[in-house]
């Protein structure tokens, strides 16, 4: 990639343009999912990652290729949150805690005792 790009550094900011966006993006996403519900912007975030991905693939230059990867790490952090934040919805707190591994209960059971 650096080698067809003419630029050897390049590559190490392809990652790094993914997380970017991903981390600038995430409380956003949880905020969206509020306030429109999680349906409709799961399908939001899905497109934004698939603009993100087609900018990649039809990437001219580096720049182009780093717009890209930044839209894919919007478009999946939103992926990533509301897939949390649906799980978060389908399950009870009291649920969770009752089915928690062994070693989890014993950890928060000494947490509470020592209150």
């Amino acid at each position: 990639m650096a080698e067809y790009f003419h630029s050897p550094a390049a590559y190490t900011w392809v990652g790094s343009a993914y997380l970017l966006g991903a981390a600038g993006s995430t409380p956003l996403w949880a905020k969206f999912s509020d306030i429109f519900g999680r349906k409709p912007i799961m399908v939001v975030a899905n497109i934004v990652f698939f603009l993100g991905t087609l900018v990649c693939a039809l990437a001219i230059s580096v720049g182009m290729l780093l717009t890209g990867r930044a839209i894919q790490g919007i478009g999946g952090a939103g992926l990533l949150t509301l897939v949390s934040i649906a799980v978060g919805d389908l399950f009870s707190m009291r649920y969770v805690l009752l089915n928690l591994p062994p070693f989890l209960k014993t950890t928060i059971d000494l947490m509470i005792a020592t209150e």
